[in-house]
């Protein structure tokens, strides 16, 4: 496989096994593979097998991938120690999103594996925080690049589905 598709199958596809899942008794997911090889081996086995009518696809949300939101309730809810309002910690390692997967960046890169594993359809979240950081007040170049991402998913014949409000707000809003 190329490295580049191992990557981002990696980013993608694998759950990687905490002290909060799997074995340690908390919730797994049976769908999702335990490692890059069987990721990689799944998308290849169901990619060929649809008819024109099933649209094999991928889902994201912004916040989880994107990487570079510093100013929305879930970065303020890290600066704040990973705490719910019991005090209780709920985040295993205190890890952070930071730059997450990097994808606003390297969409290029994302682009070109969403094609090559097949996909008809992809998902993804808009993220508010992004595209209004100070209220009233917008960001024209974030907006233009989710519309540039629509752009070159359709050159690419993959439809875009886009999720308007995926559980992030800016922290403009959530101070109101």
């Amino acid at each position: 496989m190329l490295d580049w598709l191992r990557a981002w199958a990696r980013r993608t596809f694998v759950r990687y096994a905490s002290p909060a899942m799997g074995e340690h008794g908390a919730k797994t997911d049976p769908l999702m593979a335990s490692n890059v090889e069987e990721a990689m081996a799944r998308a290849a086995e169901l990619a060929p097998s649809f008819d024109d009518t099933f649209f094999f696809g991928a889902a994201t949300a912004a916040y989880q991938i994107e990487g570079g939101l510093h100013s929305c309730n879930w970065s303020m809810w890290e600066a704040q120690g990973f705490r719910s309002s019991d005090g209780a910690p709920t985040v295993d390692g205190h890890q952070k999103a930071g730059v997450a997967c990097d994808s606003w960046n390297l969409f290029e890169t994302d682009l070109e594996a969403m094609r090559k594993l097949g996909l008809r359809m992809y998902r993804f979240s808009v993220d508010w925080s992004r595209c209004e950081p100070t209220e009233g007040v917008f960001d024209e170049s974030a907006i233009e690049r989710y519309a540039m991402w629509c752009r070159r998913l359709r050159e690419s014949h993959i439809e875009p589905m886009v999720t308007l409000h995926h559980f992030v707000e800016p922290a403009w809003f959530v101070a109101k």
